[in-house]
């Protein structure tokens, strides 16, 4: 939900219980300096992966350079700025590198393209921009070690926003602390449209949309009964008018908030930590930078230096300038710096590889003059991507389906006539296209395909890492052009059984 004309002030007051019970959750997260520090990384994070750089920066060299720090943050002036979080994430995204396959089923049975539900569920993939959406939501869990997906209702159509944990506060649910659903209160921050504020008046200024649920328990601890809330409010407590629910009813019944996390918490945890080691990296990138910029700027050039006339203030120089000895002493000449550029660059390409190295990745990967490597080690470089998938996608799956099923409810409250209801959401990420040698793969394939061992929908989706869904339109498409051309020449023979070998590989 994203509110950007700040709703007047609810008539009346809250309940003396409700408002009591934010203000104190408020106070309990605002009192825990481990969850305010983590909360600083993760900004930080999030500002990196869109390439704002210039608050870390600013922070970092009021520690270790207060003098220059003025000059250099004058206008960004001394500011260099390295990607490096923003290339991890891109390269180690592994799950959404292409939009997942999708279909609707029933009582396990997939339903066909043209039930209506199927066609809703396409326009709203469309609405909801989710070939966008989750590449975005897997970039920013990279750099923050976990994302929110909330599904919301914006202006009369579906939207999922993609959270930073940072723009949350939970209170954690007693029974399930490492669980998101059940928490007694979310509160979700709305930051108002910036216009001329500072970025302090911005985060001031911000509305919270905290989604309650109180529950009523037996003497045996069993719940036997539910109240869902939604406030809207101000940082004091000061409640606003509700353009979601009016009466502050929470008619989905739950929370709407997917949590995809990389790995699972420390027992009794919600969130994990921060990667502190990859904030030092990037700004120990951009300050390597930094220091390369400044001293060729300083040292690149010769320095004129005049002895033995004390009494000439300014020596003209150029090559159309007179200079006139004043003295049998003088002397003019231009001294060269040794600005040991090679050593900085050495030391960077350093940190480059030993962050890449720390990741599984090959050594040279963020290296500007890298070298190509053979096939062999381009497919060990796959490997490591490859089990990296592995591990992630039933996360992603998870989050993916959970927004899906939070979804449902919110088009069935807002959007009746039309509603996803009844049905379960299928979804096949997929996979990674493989390095290999073009001429040896084809030939194998052929064999596998004469004799059963794979099908063309199969080998196309392995080639160029597609769902099942695109791989089998691409193969009609390929049928339908084939027999478009059937007239033309034929194709070169088929390779023999024994296969055929390559021209380099034919010895002479």
């Amino acid at each position: 939900m994203a509110i950007y004309s700040v709703p007047e002030r609810a008539p009346g007051l809250w309940s003396t219980s409700a408002r009591a019970q934010v203000l104190n959750f408020f106070a309990r997260v605002d009192a825990d300096g481990e969850a305010q520090r983590w909360r600083k990384y993760w900004q930080y994070a999030h500002g990196f992966l869109v390439g704002e750089h210039r608050a870390a920066l600013q922070a970092r060299l009021a520690i270790l350079f207060p003098e220059i720090a003025p000059d250099w943050n004058q206008d960004e002036a001394g500011h260099r700025y390295f990607p490096l979080i923003r290339m991890y994430c891109d390269r180690l995204a592994v799950c959404t590198h292409r939009y997942p396959d999708t279909w609707l089923m029933r009582d396990g049975e997939r339903l066909p393209e043209g039930d209506p539900m199927v066609q809703q569920w396409r326009r709203d993939e469309e609405t909801l921009r989710l070939e966008e959406v989750l590449p975005q939501a897997e970039r920013l869990m990279i750099a923050s070690n976990q994302c929110i997906i909330n599904p919301a209702w914006v202006n009369g159509a579906p939207r999922w926003n993609v959270l930073a944990p940072y723009q949350l506060r939970v209170d954690q649910d007693p029974a399930e602390p490492d669980r998101i659903a059940g928490a007694p209160h979310i509160s979700m921050m709305l930051p108002q449209r910036k216009d001329s504020a500072s970025p302090a008046e911005v985060d001031a200024n911000a509305l919270w949309l905290t989604w309650q649920r109180d529950v009523t328990r037996d003497r045996f601890g069993a719940i036997s009964a539910e109240e869902w809330r939604c406030w809207l409010h101000d940082r004091g407590g000061e409640l606003r008018n509700n353009p979601l629910f009016r009466d502050n009813v929470n008619r989905y019944r739950l929370a709407p908030f997917a949590l995809w996390r990389a790995a699972a918490p420390l027992p009794g945890r919600l969130w994990l930590p921060p990667n502190v080691g990859w904030h030092h990296q990037q700004l120990s990138a951009d300050f390597k930078l930094m220091d390369l910029d400044q001293n060729m700027r300083l040292q690149l050039h010769a320095q004129p230096v005049a002895s033995g006339a004390a009494e000439m203030k300014n020596v003209p120089l150029g090559p159309d300038k007179l200079i006139t000895d004043p003295g049998t002493d003088f002397k003019l000449e231009f001294v060269s710096p040794d600005p040991n550029v090679e050593l900085g660059i050495s030391h960077f390409n350093f940190d480059l590889r030993a962050t890449a190295v720390a990741e599984s990745l090959p050594p040279d990967t963020w290296e500007a003059g890298s070298s190509t490597r053979n096939l062999a080690a381009k497919k060990l470089e796959q490997d490591a991507l490859q089990m990296r998938r592995r591990s992630m996608v039933a996360a992603a799956k998870r989050a993916f389906v959970r927004a899906f099923q939070i979804h449902q409810r919110i088009v069935s409250v807002h959007r009746p006539e039309a509603t996803l209801d009844g049905v379960q959401l299928g979804v096949d990420f997929p996979p990674l296209p493989e390095v290999t040698d073009r001429f040896q793969d084809s030939q194998a394939s052929a064999v596998e395909l004469q004799h059963n061992l794979t099908n063309p929908v199969d080998v196309l989706m392995r080639r160029h890492g597609i769902t099942r869904r695109d791989a089998v339109v691409r193969l009609e498409r390929n049928r339908l052009v084939n027999e478009q051309y059937a007239g033309a020449a034929a194709a070169p023979a088929a390779a023999s059984a024994g296969g055929t070998q390559r021209p380099s590989d034919v010895q002479r």
